[in-house]
């Protein structure tokens, strides 16, 4: 074997894994989640998967990469992955990732609905006497109970 053979069997080696890598991370792109991901953390990672498919002469159009990181959005981004979709053109990656970011920062500054809480000094209770006797509540009288009975 000379070495014009061994360079044209390692060329084809590298072609061969970089067709499987293409496939790998093409599908890897094709699938992404945010999940619990903050947005900035989603962002890095679509653009390491991007920059990787670059290395390998697999470039990624940009309306694939906007729908990509849109079909990855959790409910939580229902209502903006909505009007990415709708919007036409679609924008650029980087200006739907700044309405993401844009939404996140709205999203965590909306304080969470509180609701009503029984465990505190103003809630209604209900206390029995400890006496085994349920027949007859205990009596407690008001201010103006007492002031009444005072009188008779």
């Amino acid at each position: 074997m000379t070495a014009y053979d061994i360079c044209n069997s390692n060329e084809d080696l590298f072609n061969d894994n970089r067709d499987a890598r293409a496939l790998k991370l093409d599908q890897e792109l094709h699938t992404i989640t945010i999940c619990d991901m903050i947005v900035h953390a989603y962002y890095q990672r679509i653009k390491v998967i991007v920059d990787l498919l670059a290395n390998i002469d697999q470039l990624v159009p940009e309306k694939t990469l906007v729908t990509y990181m849109v079909n990855g959005l959790g409910e939580k981004f229902d209502q903006l992955s909505g009007i990415i979709r709708h919007h036409d053109p679609l924008p650029s990656f980087l200006k739907a990732c700044s309405g993401l970011v844009s939404e996140e920062l709205r999203l965590s500054q909306i304080q969470p609905q509180h609701g009503v809480h029984w465990d505190n000094a103003s809630a209604p209770t209900v206390l029995f006497n400890g006496s085994g006797d349920t027949s007859h509540p205990p009596f407690n009288p008001t201010h103006s109970e007492r002031l009444n009975q005072d009188r008779r």
